[in-house]
């Protein structure tokens, strides 16, 4: 509940201490007894509970010196108890005598808050003492009233009292001594004591006992009586009855007999470290001329080991660390008596940690949430101001290094935070364990680093955390109670640091100028932190990058880039890493950033005109947006760059623009605390809240786009209001100087909640994005938007204001289409008008319109707000030309199925030209469009190629139809005639024959129709070769030589041929007759003799004497191969011819004559 009242009330408690409470005591059953001799052989003390706490408070603060402290033990809060004779009260504790007691003097202890005299100022005793305990039924004193002053002296007791962890010297302790003359023999009885001062109704207060790490022990049973009522009520403090100091002088006689110490009695059966505990016996030996030895052991058999000066009846151990068996020795005239031991344990450390005392945590002085080393524990304020988180989730901290914690607290007032952690795991929090995080004023986050010492065992331990309100905490109050705070215990794993390993580095990459990039490198290793850094050549200097600009995730594993520009082209990042091990830095690989320019995307990408026509050109290219505001407010105080405040509420309050508290609610994104508040604290009382947050200054247009995230606390119970207004006055921070005035921010753009009602109806409790577009602005300017938090009835008192958060504020400019600059060589071809009437100058613009007489490229380049600029685009804008002049096509002939090709001449103006050849097959009457295929080719060009013109193809009329389409203009060549020519037939024979034999000729004749003319040409050919010398339409005189298979070609006059059949002029085989001739002959002749294979024969030749004159071996093919013989230089004469085969067998015989 936020209302003035809490607060007022809160606020006072906190300034206002209650330092002196008197709480009545009640009756308790145990009694301890603390019993020290000292002096003489027969003059003894007994001491009734210390009073000292040492030279140094928990706090930390040493006592003057020569003094020590005597500091309140959490969780009690009372510094003493009243034992005024002016107040009417009495203390009442008891004691227990061994032996007899000659008493003489009765020591108490006071103190006077305030009093700064060098002389006591208590002047004043009354006591009693009864044999049975006074606060049951009405026993009569054995010794003593409450109207004697028994007063004997008083002295400086050396001693301050104190409260826990608040030191301070307001409150010396005296001694203050009374005559107490009685005989006492052995019994239990009990005290009675009042104090006066000298100064009647001053402050007056006796302390109770004090001991370290003790509030109350087993045993204590003081009691206070109200003289007014005769009322008796045991003294409690801190939930335990507790006892007082006092000392009693008496007198003894010598001890006798054998000593039966019986039990050895421990105030503690187990002890935490640190925490002292004291030894007595069971049954007190009396008399003077005791002795004492105190002994231990690890075992109850022992052996047993002396104690080094523990020679007193009781024995005080300040820190045991192992469990021991203790016992002591007492001698009585050389008579020696051994108590039973007893075995003090150790108690976990575990168990040992003290639990503060009581604190308020009910009005911010609360600790909202902690987060180290992975634990992210969101609290609230805790019963009592004290939180036990040991079984949430255990932050894990690495030793040897710096471990980031952070600690968010309520913001209303100043905190200070403290942080321990119990390295030796001792049970107890001391100094060298100990992290202050400072004190903060409303801020709400409080950052550190907790080095965990090298060398520090590793495991599990406790970590305590606590705020107090505005200051006090220091290395010796981990267990201090205080008024307004909270402390929380956690459970911490302390872990070996890991060194760093690099496992991932940045990859270079690429983006279009205005574009986002990102980088990432990851590591292993303990708590590694990141730091990049760039440059802007390979050989440049590295330099660290922080966040801002084009820059965010700085000390992140991510590194994210927007709105690059070509500038960055080239630069090269790295991420600089390093770990909680050891100050030693890795760095990743580098990893370049390649920048590509926009590309100007034209509209038509490429264009065709005929000449004296004019083409439109335009850019699709858009300018984009861009962020001119992007804010997330990850630090928020200060104010990021840029932004201002003021508060201008009425009456003025405390309250700033704070970082948000994620105690009250997280972030809408980003850490918990990303983003900025601000509260009803902005005006004091039941006021007007107007408290401004203004931007940067940036340039403002129509179409631009604001936005941003806000949201109120859970239930909206108080009504909140927020407006965003709008100012065109540049750099102005004008907002006027009173709660209602808004200076030069006149524009409203939008108000959240605008008529102030409660509930998550009028104010969003959750996260609510609100969006607003600039319009109205008559031209472009330059100002700021400012958030105005404006509460009426607002302020701790008022019905309404709370707490509003606001995130993600983004501010949107648009670009719109994209203008550029345009060239071309084509010089005076570009207007800004459709109409090519007014000529473009230069200026950026998005169209433009172009009428150029030749084919002509346009060049553009454009830039955007980033600002980046565009690679060159071009654009080739073709120009057409009509068509003038005509075409002509020849006729051609062919033969049929010959290829044949027509070709129209081409016009003489007229670019490009389109050609589509048409056929007519009726005369010229009607046409149709060739297409390719399997007769046709070269269908739209100028050249039409027929592959086989056929008989029926004759008188097919041609034309081309040529074209410009983009100038609508057209002709028809003139026409070409087809004429098919059909081939000659031919019949070709041999006659009379076509089977020779030597001695036998033929002819061949080819018969040609129609009759050949004197243009037709013979070609003869004889297996496949041409006879060149053939060229008749006969071959006469074929012999035996000239077997073969004979053709021949015909070509007409026309260029028509036809191949005739073959003709094959063969060998006869059916004689056996030897051919020799010519004979008679002069002397040369030929031998032929028919042969059905290739082989060898001979020939023989004898003259008329029958002598042999010429041999000879001849190869012979198939048929009559010739074998030629010449006898010219023999005489004439007949000569007989004998043909054999190769082994000579003669196979035939024939004569010829020479002559």
């Amino acid at each position: 509940m936020k209302s003035i009242l809490k607060q007022t009330n809160i606020m006072q408690s906190k300034i206002t201490f209650n330092y002196l409470r008197r709480v009545i005591k009640s009756a308790t059953l145990a009694v301890l007894f603390l019993s020290l001799f000292t002096g003489l052989a027969t003059a003894q003390t007994y001491v009734n509970g210390p009073l000292s706490t040492g030279a140094t408070s928990s706090d930390g603060s040493a006592a003057p010196a020569g003094y020590t402290w005597s500091e309140v033990q959490n969780p009690n809060t009372s510094a003493g108890y009243g034992a005024s004779i002016d107040g009417g009260f009495t203390i009442i504790d008891n004691f227990t005598v061994i032996g007899a007691w000659n008493l003489t003097q009765a020591s108490f202890f006071a103190y006077s808050t305030g009093y700064a005299g060098v002389t006591s100022p208590f002047n004043r005793v009354f006591l009693r003492i009864f044999n049975s305990d006074p606060s049951v039924g009405n026993p009569t004193p054995i010794f003593g009233d409450l109207t004697t002053n028994r007063f004997a002296s008083s002295t400086d007791a050396l001693m301050y009292r104190m409260f826990n962890g608040t030191a301070g010297t307001t409150r010396k302790i005296w001694r203050v001594n009374a005559t107490a003359a009685i005989s006492l023999p052995a019994g239990q009885y009990w005290i009675e004591w009042q104090i006066g001062t000298t100064t009647p109704g001053a402050s007056n207060f006796s302390p109770a006992v004090t001991i370290p790490g003790i509030a109350t022990q087993a045993g204590w049973d003081a009691k206070q009586r109200t003289i007014s009522t005769n009322a008796i009520a045991a003294v409690v403090d801190g939930g335990g009855p507790q006892d007082f100091p006092f000392i009693l002088s008496y007198t003894t006689g010598a001890c006798s007999g054998t000593p039966t110490p019986g039990a050895t009695l421990s105030t503690a059966t187990s002890v935490c470290p640190n925490i002292p505990f004291t030894l007595s016996t069971q049954n007190p030996t009396a008399g003077s001329g005791v002795t004492y030895q105190w002994q231990s052991s690890s075992s109850a058999t022992g052996p047993w080991t002396d104690i080094a000066g523990a020679t007193f009846s009781t024995y005080s151990v300040a820190n045991l660390t192992t469990p021991t068996y203790y016992q002591v020795i007492v001698t009585c005239s050389g008579n020696s008596g051994t108590s039973t031991p007893v075995m003090v344990g150790t108690t976990p450390s575990s168990n040992c940690y003290c639990t503060p005392g009581a604190s308020d945590c009910s009005d911010e002085d609360v600790i909202y949430n902690v987060k180290i080393g992975g634990l992210d524990n969101t609290t609230d304020c805790s019963p009592g101001g004290y939180g036990s988180y040991l079984t949430a989730d255990t932050a894990q901290l690495i030793i040897g290094g710096g471990n980031p914690i952070a600690v968010t607290t309520g913001t209303s007032w100043t905190e200070q935070v403290a942080v321990w952690i119990d390295y030796d795991r001792s049970g107890s929090f001391e100094a060298n364990e100990f992290t202050d995080l400072g004190t903060i004023a409303t801020a709400g986050v409080h950052n550190g680093n907790i080095i965990v010492p090298a060398g520090t065992t590793a495991g599990y331990t406790r970590m305590r955390v606590r705020v107090r309100f505005l200051s006090g905490l220091t290395s010796t109050t981990p267990c201090a109670g205080y008024s307004f705070g909270e402390t929380e215990d956690y459970t911490v794993n302390l872990i070996p640091c890991v060194p760093i390993q690099i496992t991932g580095a940045p990859a270079s990459t690429s983006v279009t100028c205005g574009g986002a990039a990102t980088f990432t490198a990851t590591a292993t290793g303990s708590i590694p932190v990141y730091q990049w850094q760039y440059r802007v050549n390979a050989s440049s200097v590295w330099l660290p990058i922080s966040n801002g600009g084009i820059y965010t995730g700085a000390t992140t594993n991510v590194l994210h880039l927007t709105n690059v520009l070509d500038s960055y082209n080239g630069y090269q990042y790295r991420a600089l890493i390093s770990g909680a091990c050891a100050g030693v830095d890795f760095t990743t690989p580098p990893a370049t950033l390649t920048v590509n320019k926009l590309t100007p995307v034209i509209s038509p990408a490429s264009a065709t005109i005929c000449n004296g026509s004019i083409q439109q050109l335009s850019l699709t290219n858009t300018l984009g947006n861009a962020d001119l505001i992007h804010e997330g407010f990850d630090v928020a105080v200060p104010l990021p760059a840029g932004w201002s405040e003021k508060n201008n509420s009425s009456p003025l309050g405390a309250a700033v623009f704070f970082q948000g508290n994620d105690g009250v609610f997280a972030a809408h994104s980003g850490a918990p605390t990303s983003y900025i508040g601000i509260n009803y604290q902005s005006t004091t009382g039941a006021g007007t809240i107007s408290n401004w947050l203004l931007s940067p200054t940036i340039n403002i247009k129509n179409g631009d786009v604001f936005s941003f995230w806000t949201r109120t606390t859970d239930g909206a119970t108080y009504a909140d209001r927020l407006e965003v207004r709008l100012s065109t006055s540049g750099a102005s921070v004008n907002v006027g100087a009173t709660a209602t005035s808004v200076g030069d921010f006149t524009t409203v753009l939008l108000t959240v909640n605008p008529t102030l009602i409660s509930g998550p109806s009028g104010y969003p409790d959750t996260w609510t994005q609100y969006t607003a577009t600039i319009s109205g602005l008559p031209a472009p300017t330059t100002g700021k938007i400012g958030f105005r938090y404006y509460v009426t009835n607002g302020g701790p008192s008022g019905s309404n204001s709370d707490y509003i958060g606001i995130d993600d504020v983004v501010y949107t400019t648009t670009g719109g289409p994209a203008a550029g600059v345009w060239t071309s060589t084509a010089t005076g071809t570009m207007f800004t008008d459709a109409g090519a009437t007014t000529a473009y100058t230069g200026t950026p613009v998005n169209t433009i319109y172009v009428k150029p007489t030749t084919t002509s490229t346009y060049n553009v380049v454009y830039s955007t707000l980033s600002p980046c600029t565009s690679s060159q685009g071009s654009v080739t804008v073709t120009v057409n030309q009509p068509i003038t002049g005509t075409s002509t096509v020849s006729s051609v002939s062919t033969c049929a199925d010959g290829a044949v090709t027509f070709t129209a001449s081409l016009p003489s103006g007229g670019s490009p030209l389109r050609h589509q050849w048409q056929v007519s097959t009726n005369g010229g009457a009607t046409y149709t469009n060739v297409s390719n295929g399997a007769t046709y080719s070269g269908a739209t060009t100028a050249t039409l190629n027929i592959a086989s013109a056929n008989a029926g193809m004759a008188g097919y009329m041609y034309r081309d139809s040529i074209s410009v389409p983009v100038c609508g203009s057209f002709i028809y060549s003139s026409t070409g005639t087809l004429t098919v020519n059909l081939p000659p037939a031919v019949n070709l024979t041999a006659a009379p024959y076509t089977s020779l034999f030597p001695g036998l000729t033929t002819t061949l004749t080819v018969a040609v129709n129609p009759a050949p003319t004197s243009g037709t040409t013979y070609t003869w050919y004889k297996n496949g070769e041409e006879i060149t010398s053939a060229t008749t339409n006969t071959i006469p005189g074929l012999g035996v030589d000239d077997y073969g298979t004979y053709s021949v070609l015909v070509t007409s006059e026309q260029g028509c041929s036809t191949m005739s059949s073959d003709v094959k002029i063969k060998n006869d085989s059916v004689t056996t007759i030897l051919f020799i001739y010519p004979s008679p002959t002069s002397g040369q002749f030929q031998v032929r003799y028919y042969s059905k294979t290739n082989l060898v024969r001979g020939l023989t030749i004898f003259d008329s004497k029958g002598s042999r004159i010429y041999y000879k071996r001849f190869p012979v093919g198939i048929g009559y191969s010739s074998m030629n013989v010449d006898l010219s230089n023999q005489p004439k004469g007949i000569y007989t011819v004998e043909l054999h085969d190769g082994l000579g067998v003669r196979i035939q015989t024939g004569r010829v004559l020479v002559k």
